[in-house]
């Protein structure tokens, strides 16, 4: 069995090889389904050759993930108002809106198949990068457009159907000729935002230290994740079976602490993609409307609403753990209040480097920025930037010596390089810290908290 194009058969075997070539997919999981109108069934096992071949083929519906290191990315461009083909021609929305990606993006796409709703565009490059980092990037670009960058590693794209591949530029079906399209250098895309000394050198101008490591700031990403989890299982509002859908997304936007602002945005991407939902939430006015007013609602029960959660209780801790590190001691009078937040910002960057170590995608990343950290926090140690110390406190030597004297940290032998993009490392001894607290009475509750 072969395919034929300009004289051209290629082979079975070779078509599944270009494939995992040019889009290296994530190989331990993907989804699948029978039909359109089948459920969506995630597969925790191996993507198999044979998998692969049976959704380029369009036998069935197969998603593959994209990889943590990878050498492209995809555009999901969908017709949000009408029908996106007719007669194997693209609709004016649909044309007008993958224009707008391309000039944004900067070139065209390597390769481009048709999709049932729009088409999915691939850009491939000569050089893997983390994916974050690559999200991050497009995002920044078509960050106000009605797309999706996908696939991503928590979220799968419809492997192409090779009989459904479009000419680049005109968008009419082809013959499927192989995925060997234009490579791009990640400069021609990116410019040199791609490189990992000018994400370092941006971070210490804007002092957004890690991963935009902001205390107190932005989403937790643990709280991200449950509002996008909820958002992939709503799907989309249905004619005639809007309001628990609603009342059920305003509910955990207002718990989670969202603004109106931000929870308006958030329904206004939902109701873009729900396909053939004509409902009252079309409305702009009527939609900030109803989220003032139930927001209005929720605030008046909102001792029932929001809880008191573990980490109102950690900031509790956080206090008590200060307290008897200056109890008595040599801070007590001239340094309280510096101790006290130097502590704070410690505990919660700990956390912080925490969740990136337990978070593949992100650990991908954050090595990429800071070379040897793969190495370092199998070690158990945490990266502690200077310029980061200096912002919680400008004399901050004073208060790591003194944090070394009490054993709460330890300084590792290992040598640092600013230049080459890594700081001095840590042990943090938790164990000391709360033997310095035991006679506080809610040390179990924070002792929980630092091994979850």
């Amino acid at each position: 069995m072969g395919f034929y194009g300009k004289g051209m058969r290629i082979s079975k075997d070779e078509v599944i090889d270009e494939f995992l070539h040019v889009f290296k997919p994530y190989r331990a999981r993907f989804i699948q389904k029978d039909d359109e109108d089948s459920e969506v069934v995630t597969i925790n096992g191996r993507l198999s050759d044979g998998m692969i071949w049976k959704g380029l083929v369009g036998e069935v519906i197969v998603g593959w993930y994209m990889a943590c290191m990878t050498p492209m990315f995809g555009v999901d461009v969908d017709d949000h108002i009408g029908i996106a083909w007719k007669d194997d021609k693209p609709s004016e929305s649909l044309r007008s809106t993958l224009d707008e990606v391309v000039k944004r993006v900067g070139k065209v796409p390597s390769v481009i198949f048709k999709s049932k709703r729009g088409v999915h565009c691939y850009w491939c490059m000569n050089k893997e990068l983390p994916a974050l980092l690559i999200e991050k990037l497009i995002k920044n670009k078509l960050s106000d457009l009605t797309v999706e960058l996908l696939p991503l590693p928590n979220q799968a794209l419809r492997i192409p159907r090779i009989d459904w591949c479009l000419d680049v530029e005109s968008l009419e079906i082809k013959k499927f000729e192989g995925f060997k399209g234009r490579k791009y250098e990640p400069t021609e895309l990116f410019g040199d935002d791609w490189r990992a000394e000018t994400i370092r050198e941006n971070v210490r101008k804007n002092k957004k230290f890690g991963l935009s490591y902001v205390r107190g700031g932005e989403l937790s990403d643990r709280k991200r994740r449950k509002i996008e989890e909820v958002e992939r299982g709503v799907g989309g509002f249905k004619n005639g079976e809007t309001n628990e859908t609603y009342k059920r997304l305003c509910g955990m936007y207002f718990g989670y602490g969202l603004s109106e602002e931000e929870a308006f945005k958030r329904f206004r991407n939902i109701v873009q993609k729900s396909h053939g939902y004509t409902g009252g939430l079309t409305n702009v006015e009527e939609l900030g409307r109803r989220i003032r007013s139930t927001y209005r609602c929720l605030a008046d029960k909102k001792d029932g609403v929001r809880s008191k959660d573990e980490e109102v209780r950690l900031e509790e801790g956080i206090d008590g753990l200060i307290d008897g590190l200056i109890d008595g001691g040599e801070w007590r009078k001239r340094r309280e209040k510096k101790v006290r937040r130097f502590m704070s910002e410690l505990i919660g960057w700990k956390e912080y480097i925490d969740e990136i170590r337990l978070d593949t995608v992100k650990l991908v990343y954050w090595n990429y920025i800071y070379p040897f950290s793969y190495k370092f926090f199998k070690e158990g140690l945490y990266p502690l930037p200077s310029e980061m110390m200096r912002s919680w406190d400008y004399m901050y030597p004073e208060i790591i010596d003194f944090l070394k004297r009490e054993g709460v940290l330890r300084e590792s032998q290992h040598r640092y390089s600013t230049g080459a993009g890594y700081c001095k490392h840590y042990f943090i001894n938790v164990t000391r810290v709360y033997k310095l607290i035991a006679k506080l009475s809610f040390v179990g509750r924070l002792l929980v908290k630092a091994n979850n």
